[in-house]
């Protein structure tokens, strides 16, 4: 099967979550070595293992959560190169609630902007991130020819790949095109003029029914989401997400979305319809691309990396 740029980048999205799960009893290098035989097995399974290759990381943020991931992929024959960037568990809609800081500031280029301070940090932590004793700019500056790049990343991930695409441009990189897949809004309109000012091109592709992208630019449409016989908003979550709009302003999407018109779950509750909708896999079905279970590659690379007892 000959797949699209934009189904190829959905998959490199889906593989970044290979092995998400911190695991405080195997060491970062252990877990990097173990995301990277995933992928290239996944890479393989999508027959793409004779164009792309990992060619930079994937390298693991250094806290306790290990909550960062990025790596490159690239094709070497035709000159392309994706910066992917991992977002966080596609099911855990109280982690969106909870754990991304939206308060604004301004970022490390630019005037008069302003992005979360969530993703804010989270540059700081992937501008630290080196594989081969290179840093992901100084890898991609040391590029030959005229190389295309990607940046892209699946929910939190696209937000970063929207938030980080003007600084790795501010680096040197050459200007990158932006795709990104259910993510929320990363900054203001002075941003959002900013960014298209300085990449190629950016796209944004959103499931109709995930209600993560409403996140933060339109918090208060997401408890209305599911009509009737979908499933309601729990109360808890209307009281959360209208704490939240009284509390977040000043967001804005970078372009109109590209729609993918999703399907409701009717069987599902509240919780298990978002994250259907939000999951990597379902925007990879919407998009006519494979769907990989990130599980079954964990098992294969389990079991080819056991060594049998001796008879």
């Amino acid at each position: 099967m000959s797949l699209s740029n934009t189904q190829i980048l959905i998959e490199l999205c889906a593989l970044s979550y290979c092995d998400e799960d911190a695991d405080p009893f195997k060491s970062i290098t252990h877990q990097e070595k173990a995301i990277a035989t995933d992928i290239n097995s996944g890479l393989q399974q999508l027959g793409l293992s004779s164009d792309w290759s990992i060619t930079w990381g994937p390298v693991l943020s250094t806290d306790i959560a290990r909550a960062f991931m990025m790596y490159v992929a690239g094709n070497s024959s035709s000159g392309e190169y994706a910066v992917v960037i991992r977002g966080t568990d596609p099911a855990s809609f109280l982690g969106w609630l909870r754990d991304v800081e939206v308060s604004l500031v301004a970022p490390p280029y630019g005037s008069g902007l302003l992005i979360a301070n969530g993703a804010n940090q989270a540059m700081s932590t992937l501008n630290a991130m080196t594989s081969g004793g290179q840093t992901v700019v100084q890898y991609l500056t040391s590029l030959s020819g005229s190389p295309t790049f990607y940046v892209t990343g699946h929910s939190f991930g696209g937000t970063l790949a929207t938030a980080y695409a003007p600084w790795l441009v501010a680096q040197g990189v050459g200007s990158p095109q932006v795709m990104t897949f259910a993510a929320p809004s990363a900054g203001n309109a002075a941003f959002v003029t900013y960014l298209l000012a300085n990449v190629a091109s950016v796209t944004s592709y959103i499931n109709t029914l995930d209600v993560v992208p409403n996140l933060w630019a339109n918090i208060e449409g997401i408890e209305r989401y599911y009509a009737s016989p979908g499933p309601a908003c729990p109360k808890l979550i209307t009281i959360l997400l209208n704490n939240f709009a009284k509390n977040v302003t000043g967001f804005e999407q970078p372009v109109t979305p590209t729609s993918l018109t999703g399907t409701l779950q009717s069987s599902d509750t509240w919780f298990q319809e978002v994250g259907y909708q939000h999951d990597h896999n379902t925007y990879a079905g919407l998009l006519g691309a494979p769907e990989l279970s990130i599980d079954e590659l964990e098992i294969q690379t389990f079991l080819a990396t056991r060594t049998p007892k001796a008879a």
